[in-house]
C-alpha cells in the first residue's frame, strides 16, 4: 500500500511542506539576527545626524523654537505701532494699494511657477507616453521581430521547398490487419 502513487505523492508533499517550514524558521531567525545590526546602524546614523546640527536633536529643536518665538516678538513689535495707527479708509489707503500690488505680484509669480511646472510635467508625460511607440517603431523593422525583413523567412515563403512523400511506404500505418 505504501508503494502506491497516491502514498508516494502524499509523502513527497509532506516532505516539501516540512522543508518549507524549516526554511521559514531559518529565515525568521536570520531576520531577527539582522534586526540588531540595523538597530545599531540606526543609532549610529542618529548620532551622525546630531553632529550635523552641532548639538543633539533636542537641543537644536529647543534653539529653533526659541528663535521662532523671538522672531515673532520682533515682528509683533515692528507692526504693532502700524496696527494701532491704522486708518479705516481701506480702499483709498496706501496700505491697501501696497497689499493689492503685493498680492497681484505674488499671484503672478505663483501662476508662472505653476505654468512652468505643469509644462515640465506635461513634457515628461508626453516623453513617457511616446517611449513605447519609439521602441515599437525600432523593432518593427528588426528581422528578429518581423519576419518580413528576414531574407531566409521570405525566401522560404516565396519559394518553399518541395517535400516529396512515398505514400506506399506509409501504407502499414493507415491500414488495419483485419
Amino acid at each position: 500500500m505504501s508503494g502506491t502513487p497516491n502514498a508516494k505523492t502524499q509523502k513527497a508533499a509532506k516532505e516539501v511542506v516540512e522543508t518549507a517550514k524549516e526554511d521559514q524558521a531559518n529565515l525568521t531567525e536570520n531576520i531577527y539576527a539582522r534586526a540588531a545590526t540595523y538597530e545599531g546602524k540606526t543609532a549610529a546614523a542618529q548620532k551622525e545626524l546630531e553632529t550635523l546640527f552641532g548639538s543633539t536633536g533636542a537641543d537644536y529643536a529647543k534653539k529653533a523654537t526659541e528663535g521662532f518665538y523671538s522672531t515673532l516678538e520682533n515682528i509683533n513689535a515692528k507692526y504693532e505701532n502700524e496696527l494701532k495707527n491704522y486708518q479705516p479708509n481701506l480702499i483709498g489707503s496706501s496700505s491697501y494699494s501696497n497689499l493689492t500690488d503685493s498680492l497681484r505680484q505674488s499671484a503672478g509669480e505663483f501662476g508662472q511657477g505653476v505654468k512652468k511646472t505643469s509644462g515640465e510635467g506635461a513634457a515628461r508625460l508626453y516623453q513617457t507616453l511616446a517611449a513605447p511607440l519609439v521602441g515599437f517603431q525600432a523593432i518593427s523593422t528588426d528581422p528578429a521581430f518581423n519576419l518580413q525583413y528576414d531574407q531566409r523567412s521570405m525566401g522560404l515563403a516565396t519559394k518553399p521547398p518541395t517535400v516529396r512523400s512515398d505514400v506506399d511506404s506509409m501504407k502499414p500505418l493507415y491500414t488495419y490487419n483485419v
